[in-house]
């Protein structure tokens, strides 16, 4: 009867089930076969167990183990055990290196990430004594590259990073840092290659690559594992080199008419023949750099999908589909189709010595200049005059915009009207009715920053100013007559207030831009210099800074 009663509340009683506290502890690795610095090594065979169940992840990418495997090592998880097959057999006398990431190792509830781990095992008497240690930057920014592939050759042929696997590799960290230890004390081959295909070699043009200067070799020392102080850091500035033949890369439609076409180099004689039928007449507009080119339909009744054949530097051909003019109808509430304005974009605000421009979303046809008006309120007594004549012009290389030859004062403010229809676009789109109001800054908004710079040598350079995200705001080519001795004034007189990074460039081939290496050649990229710390530029105050340029 009692157990009947205490079944009974049991079945009337609803409760919350709980799990206990939740699992934040990460699995750890307790013990390994062989284990750490362990001799005379003589199987094949490695075993990680752990002190609870896990889930194994992409351990091909996460565990690395050195000298590097021809053949792919077998994983095998059996209960708390990592097992780890090595197909190839164990060379004699060696040193091996086992690498597991830090996300190779989960725990199976909360997928918790066990720690980064190493150890090192040796088939002979002794485990080698070599250390080697560096770190890895991208050679424009100078920032850290992380997870960069590091690899070190035997070799004597310098050839070697194009065909064969490194006889050691390892990743850099977050810092950029890389570090070989326990290897044969000799000189080795150094590279570092943003591998892309994972298969640790530089056998693509979109790798990016890093050698030491002259391609020299490096020495592992005989060191302590725990002596790093006295160890040379080697640097390696990855670049990616520019590539030899033109290639196009990218075809997207970013708005009714408007196709874009992206090269890997700057590209000329580019041209669309249209494939079966009549070739449409485009307008073509280049972007800065040449690079990256735009064709602007002109016929707004070409909405079937054609295939075109695009035609480019002196033999290439690729061959697109797209729809030449794919309009989306905007109708009104009556439902008859709604006229679209030309669209435009014009500041308010015009920098010093320069022009006021109009930028229309299409390449313009036609545009009535005889029908604009320029007023110009003088800012303190109000005073209005209609100025004329007025000159505008279109940019035969930037045909979208309209560009007003005026000499403008900062003591006035003025009003561009446009009227409806006045500029018409290579599909037939007119203006709507504009009203442009826009001044021009004054010399008092402006700072003015004058660099003396101390220089390695006399050489040509581009000195230039950059915010900070990285956006080039001024640049000033510094030749070599400008020079005296190994010292040089630069002179920016009309910077806008804020912070700025100083970047020297050393422009070796005197072309006013950064170029990048070539591995074949055995030449690296231009040398890049940034000044340790950011120099403030005030309105009305020129600002002086004296900088050594030290190149890494």
């Amino acid at each position: 009867m009692a157990f009947a009663a205490v079944l009974a509340c049991s079945c009337a009683t609803r409760a919350t089930l709980h799990g206990g506290p939740k699992d934040t502890e990460p699995p750890q690795c307790v013990k390994s076969e062989p284990a750490n610095r362990t001799v005379r090594v003589d199987k094949p065979q490695i075993r990680l167990s752990f002190n609870e169940y896990f889930s194994l992840q992409s351990p091909s990418d996460s565990i690395r183990i050195t000298p590097a495997q021809t053949h792919a090592p077998q994983y095998a998880v059996k209960g708390k055990t990592l097992c780890i097959t090595l197909k190839d057999s164990l060379l004699p006398h060696t040193t091996y290196h086992v690498d597991v990431g830090g996300s190779v190792i989960k725990d199976i509830t909360e997928g918790n990430a066990a720690p980064a781990f190493s150890f090192v095992f040796s088939t002979g008497d002794a485990l080698d004594s070599g250390f080697l240690c560096g770190e890895v930057l991208d050679s424009y920014t100078l920032l850290p590259v992380a997870q960069a592939c590091v690899l070190l050759y035997v070799s004597e042929d310098d050839s070697c990073p194009l065909r064969d696997a490194p006889d050691f590799f390892t990743l850099t960290d977050r810092q950029g840092k890389f570090r070989f230890g326990h290897i044969p004390v000799g000189e080795y081959r150094l590279y570092a290659l943003g591998d892309k295909n994972f298969n640790r070699r530089f056998d693509q043009t979109d790798e990016r690559f890093a050698f030491i200067p002259e391609n020299r070799k490096v020495s592992a020392r005989a060191l302590s594992a725990t002596d790093t102080l006295a160890l040379e850091e080697h640097r390696l500035l990855l670049f990616q080199e520019r590539p030899e033949k033109l290639q196009f890369l990218q075809h997207t439609s970013d708005a009714p008419g408007v196709h874009t076409f992206v090269f890997n180099l700057p590209a000329e004689k580019v041209r669309l023949q249209a494939l079966g039928t009549e070739t449409p007449a485009f307008v073509t507009e280049y972007a800065a750099g040449k690079d990256t080119l735009r064709f602007y339909c002109c016929d707004t009744s070409r909405k079937e999908r054609t295939d075109f054949l695009l035609l480019y530097g002196e033999e290439g051909r690729d061959t697109v589909t797209f729809i030449p003019y794919a309009a989306e109808t905007v109708k009104t509430q009556d439902g008859a189709a709604a006229a679209t304005p030309l669209k435009y974009q014009a500041p308010m605000q015009v920098e010093i010595h320069e022009n006021f421009r109009v930028t229309f979303a299409y390449p313009l046809q036609s545009v009535d200049t005889s029908v604009f008006q320029l007023f110009q309120v003088h800012q303190k007594t109000k005073d209005t005059q209609e100025v004329r004549p007025i000159l505008l012009r279109t940019d035969t290389l930037r045909p979208r915009e309209l560009v007003l030859d005026y000499p403008l004062s900062a003591r006035y403010d003025y009003t561009l009207r446009i009227p409806d229809s006045a500029c018409i676009a290579c599909n037939g789109l007119t203006n709507d009715s504009l009203s442009l109001d826009f001044h021009m800054k004054g010399k008092k908004e402006y700072g003015g920053l004058r660099l003396h710079l101390r220089l390695p040598e006399r050489h040509p350079y581009m000195i230039q100013l950059v915010r900070a995200k990285g956006q080039t705001v001024c640049t000033q080519a510094l030749a070599l007559d400008a020079q005296t001795a190994d010292t040089a004034t630069v002179f920016f007189p009309y910077v806008e207030e804020g912070e700025y990074c100083v970047r020297v460039i050393g422009d070796s081939n005197g072309n006013a831009q950064w170029d990048s290496g070539k591995y074949l050649l055995r030449r690296q990229a231009e040398s890049v210099f940034y000044a340790p710390e950011p120099l403030t530029v005030r309105k009305r105050w020129i600002t002086e800074e004296t900088i050594e340029v030290l190149f890494k």
